[in-house]
């Protein structure tokens, strides 16, 4: 099994491009599947995504101190490009990551039937210069690109990264030394709920589970104002208020998902966990969301 350092360019509060897609908002949901796909095959992964940082520099000097504080097979940096291009493109530092880099390319442009850049190498970029592993940096489309706009697909993606990770990473990237750092054991939650296309206790004590938050089966802290969007969720593990503060659950979901934090399950943050699902994003959890969150927490 291989370790992986894994992350979402930019941060919340000092974002990357946007244009027809929004960078910070794309790469953290092709982060998340890749990780929860890589963890699911068996392989340890750190998350080195800084979503607090204000500054480019203060950002970047983040996520690498994040990725070398492990020792790991490949640094994965996720982006999305801007600037009127088209197409995927990986940058490594060096030839030591060129086949990952050309296979992840090759995947990508496979899978989402976009313009194949190819593999480059640069040594300025601070990210693949100062990491102490072997560095991929994966240019995943163009926010400003009409034609990549119009076939993105997250999950698409995120598969096509994978299956070029396991292809080719455990023989083809060669391993400087890093800083050793105890290895946490990764959990591996195991849950059995019944698909019934409603979000009650059982259902919300899983996704606590699985959000690292207490695990009361209760969603505390939502608002009325947003209810008529959460038709599947059982209004006993959902407490709703004209004064909502928010859930800590709820919040470490918005993490995950890469959207605004403030612990109120709203149309945009109910959009952002259909698209993860892979399910019709229109921003109301109805029972087919629901069941594809439970058949999603059934496979973790």
């Amino acid at each position: 099994m291989s370790t992986f350092n894994v992350h979402g360019g930019h941060s919340l509060k000092c974002r990357g491009a946007s244009g027809l897609l929004d960078e910070v908002n794309e790469d953290r949901n092709v982060k998340n599947q890749v990780i929860e796909l890589l963890r699911a095959k068996g392989h340890t992964v750190y998350d080195c995504t800084d979503d607090t940082s204000t500054t480019k520099n203060g950002n970047l000097s983040t996520i690498v101190t994040k990725c070398n504080s492990h020792k790991v097979d490949l640094d994965v940096s996720i982006h999305l490009n801007a600037g009127g291009g088209h197409g995927v493109e990986t940058w490594g530092y060096s030839d030591n990551v060129r086949d990952i880099g050309s296979r992840i390319s090759s995947n990508v442009s496979k899978a989402l039937n976009i313009t194949n850049r190819g593999f480059k190498i640069s040594t300025k970029l601070y990210v693949l210069r100062k990491t102490h592993s072997p560095a991929i940096l994966i240019e995943c489309c163009f926010v400003d690109s009409k034609e990549d706009h119009d076939k993105w697909n997250v999950d698409k993606c995120a598969n096509a990264i994978v299956d070029a990770l396991m292809n080719t990473t455990t023989t083809n990237v060669s391993k400087p030394v890093a800083q050793p750092a105890p290895k946490p054991t990764q959990p591996q939650h195991r849950f059995n709920l019944t698909i019934d296309g409603k979000v009650g206790h059982d259902t919300v004590k899983a996704m606590q589970s699985w959000l690292g938050t207490v695990q009361d089966g209760i969603v505390s802290g939502q608002s009325n104002k947003q209810k008529k969007y959460l038709i599947a969720c059982v209004s006993n593990a959902w407490e709703f208020s004209d004064n909502p503060k928010g859930s800590l659950m709820v919040k470490a979901l918005q993490k995950k998902l890469g959207c605004a934090i403030d612990g109120i399950m709203g149309k945009n943050t109910v959009v952002a966990l259909q698209r993860m699902l892979g399910v019709k994003q229109d921003g109301y959890l109805g029972a087919e969301t629901a069941k594809a969150l439970q058949r999603y927490l059934n496979n973790l």
